[in-house]
């Protein structure tokens, strides 16, 4: 299904019934990355995940864009859907966007998830070295490829799913996303991050929020999950030892526990 919004048609699936459920993705992934908490989350939401501009089946506008940008194109499509209020989701750069949505509309959001993200600015954790290698690298695009997979699982479920490493290494460079989309979705991270990104507004964030986050993340170091929950009023963290920056998939039956554990709270206090 699609949705006009603005200059771009954005891509999204939808499943379920019950109270409305927005998954957010991160940086040049598209929205089969949500393939295991739509069918976990689904049977008792009403669930939509989307691919954010230039990814996927959305359209790949030819001028750059930021982080507003990337805010409004979700807005749209929660307004095109009907949805009054509804639970946010986000995984990496989609949880610095989730951020910047509910401290814009913060009376429309009934909870928050954020999952493997950072709030950006100065005291934000780094990444590993070995993850930095991919912000600047000019080789052969399949080897960037192959590093991007090996840099977002954590080495535990690589050692334990080779299988499963070699068929998404494989997938990828089948299905490469547009150059000018990837620099673009980064550029928009990094001028968001540099000019401050949530640091010192989380505290004004009211709505149930829970943070995941991975020990072994080297793409968004486990120190910036702490940093938010930290943040956030009355923020629940659950940590997960020894999983990468792809929690969603390592850990898939846990994460979908702990958020729909979450999503039913904030249902229940919400009357």
């Amino acid at each position: 299904m699609k949705v006009r919004c603005s200059d771009i048609e954005i891509a999204y699936d939808r499943e379920g019934e019950g109270t409305p459920v927005l998954l957010v993705m991160g940086l040049a992934t598209t929205r089969i990355g949500w393939i295991m908490q739509m069918s976990a989350l689904s049977k008792h939401h009403d669930v939509v995940c989307f691919d954010n501009r230039g990814m996927g089946e959305t359209t790949v506008p030819d001028e750059p864009w930021t982080m507003d940008t990337m805010v409004s194109d979700a807005f749209c499509l929660v307004d095109a859907l009907g949805w009054d209020r509804f639970h946010l989701v986000g995984v990496s750069m989609g949880g610095m966007i989730a951020q910047e949505m509910v401290l814009s509309q913060q009376d429309r959001i009934r909870s928050l998830t954020l999952i493997s993200t950072q709030h950006g600015g100065p005291d934000h954790v780094m990444p590993s070295d070995r993850a930095m290698q991919l912000f600047g690298f000019d080789g052969d695009p399949v080897a960037r490829l192959a590093l991007g997979i090996d840099v977002t699982f954590g080495r535990r479920y690589r050692e334990e799913h080779p299988e499963v490493i070699e068929t998404l290494k494989a997938f990828a460079v089948a299905n490469p996303p547009a150059r000018r989309a990837v620099e673009s979705q980064a550029l928009a991270v990094g001028m968001w991050s540099n000019m401050g990104g949530t640091a010192d507004r989380l505290g004004e964030i009211v709505v149930p929020t829970l943070v995941l986050h991975g020990t072994d993340d080297e793409l968004v170091a486990f120190g910036n999950g702490e940093l938010i929950a930290s943040k956030i009023k009355d923020a629940e963290f659950i940590p997960f030892p020894e999983a990468g920056h792809a929690l969603i998939t390592e850990r898939a039956p846990e994460v979908n526990e702990a958020i729909l554990a979450h999503l039913a709270a904030a249902d229940a206090a919400d009357g």
